[in-house]
C-alpha cells in the first residue's frame, strides 16, 4: 500500500474507460501519494464531472464516507411519477448537522402548492427561525397574519424610521396600551402613559414595541 518515501499507493486499483469516461475502483486523489482514496469513481469525459464514492483517509479521516458529485453545468433531479400526492417524493435528512443551500451568485427559490416552514425545538432554546437580509424583507400575500392565539410576546423595534399605512381602516385593541414620545428623555417631562424609565429600558433596550395597545 505504501511506496517510497511513505507516499500511499495502492497496486490494487483497477481503472475501465476511454475518452469518453472512466470507472475507477480505489483511485487516490491529488498527486502521487494523497491520502484520500475511492471506492468508487464514475469520472466524465470533463475533469470536474464525476460522481465518487469516498473511502477517506485512513490516518485522519478525511472524507471518509463521503458521496461527492460534480458537474460544470446543470444538476437536475426529477421524480414523482407515481407517488401519490400525500406522500413525500424527495426526502433529504441529515441524521447530525446541517443542512446547507447555496447559491454563491444567484438565487435560492422555493416554488409549490403550498410551503411549510417549521423549526421544532427540544427545549425553549431551540425552535427558532431567522430571516435576515442586509437590506430588505418584503411581504406581499392578500392576508399576511402575524402571531397566533397561541403567540404570548410579539416584539417590533427599528432605530430609524417607523411607518404603518392603511387605506381603509385600522383597529388596534389591547388590555394597557402606551405610547410616548422622546420628549420623555433626558432634560424632558414624564408622559401621563409613560416616563423616562419605560424609554430608557424596554424601549431603547430593544425588549419592547414603542406603540402597543389601543390609544
Amino acid at each position: 500500500m505504501s511506496g517510497s518515501g511513505g507516499e500511499k499507493k495502492d497496486f490494487q486499483v483497477v481503472e475501465y474507460g476511454n475518452t469518453h469516461g472512466e470507472v475507477r475502483f480505489g483511485h487516490l486523489w491529488g498527486k502521487e501519494g494523497s491520502n484520500v482514496q475511492s471506492d468508487v469513481c464514475l469520472q466524465g469525459s470533463d475533469p470536474i464531472h464525476y460522481i465518487t464514492l469516498e473511502k477517506g483517509a485512513k490516518s485522519n479521516g478525511e472524507r471518509t464516507g463521503w458521496t461527492c458529485l460534480r458537474n460544470p453545468a446543470v444538476f437536475e433531479v426529477k421524480c414523482g411519477d407515481n407517488v401519490d400526492e400525500d406522500k413525500p417524493a424527495v426526502m433529504i435528512e441529515a441524521i447530525n448537522g446541517d443542512i446547507v443551500l447555496k447559491a454563491s451568485n444567484g438565487k435560492i427559490r422555493l416554488q409549490a402548492l403550498d410551503v411549510d416552514i417549521q423549526a421544532i425545538g427540544e427545549d425553549n432554546k431551540r425552535g427558532v427561525i431567522d430571516l435576515k437580509a442586509n437590506e430588505t424583507i418584503n411581504l406581499d400575500a392578500k392576508i399576511v397574519n402575524l402571531g397566533s392565539n397561541k403567540t404570548t410576546a410579539m416584539k417590533i423595534l427599528s432605530t430609524g424610521i417607523g411607518e404603518m399605512t392603511f387605506k381603509t381602516s385600522l383597529t388596534m385593541y389591547s388590555g394597557i396600551g402606551k405610547a410616548i414620545t422622546s420628549t420623555v428623555g433626558k432634560g424632558g417631562k414624564d408622559s401621563k402613559l409613560g416616563g423616562r424609565d419605560f424609554l430608557e429600558g424596554p424601549v431603547n433596550g430593544g425588549t419592547s414595541s414603542i406603540l402597543g395597545g389601543i390609544l
